[in-house]
């Protein structure tokens, strides 16, 4: 059995004469209001383009990292006798590898509360500098 979610909608809108082949469905009113231009506009800028950029560049291999990382011990664990031999002291490489992850997730988590906080400077640079277009 299918359920046809454009009817389901189009029923719930009910009196309204809103249909999911209206334009601006779901959404009422689809004006931008001046705040809103201004917003868009804010984010054509260079500064705030560069800065999305440097995000992405920051987030994006640090994310691919962290994904590799946890996913290895378990697959490591699984596939191959790589984690089984004897690290030091009676444990073995597995216990040392999981032991690493909580090593790892606080370091990431430290170095990325610093790295927003240099974003947040950067963003209040940006939104200093146009404050009188915000404004309006």
């Amino acid at each position: 059995m299918s359920i046809n979610v454009k009817d389901h909608y189009d029923s719930a809108l009910g009196s309204a004469g809103k249909t999911t082949t209206d334009p601006a469905w779901p959404y009422q009113d689809r004006t931008i209001t001046e705040s809103g231009r201004t917003y868009i506009e804010l984010t054509r800028t260079k500064e705030f383009t560069d800065l999305i950029k440097k995000k992405k560049a920051f987030l994006l291999p640090t994310t691919i990292f962290f994904l590799t990382f946890y996913f290895l011990l378990p697959i490591l664990a699984a596939y191959t006798d790589v984690l089984k031999g004897d690290a030091f002291y009676g444990l073995t490489w597995a216990w040392v590898y999981a032991l690493l992850q909580f090593a790892v997730v606080w370091i990431g988590g430290l170095v990325y509360m610093r790295t927003a906080a240099q974003y947040d400077v950067t963003v209040k640079e940006i939104l200093t500098k146009h404050k009188k277009e915000l404004e309006k």
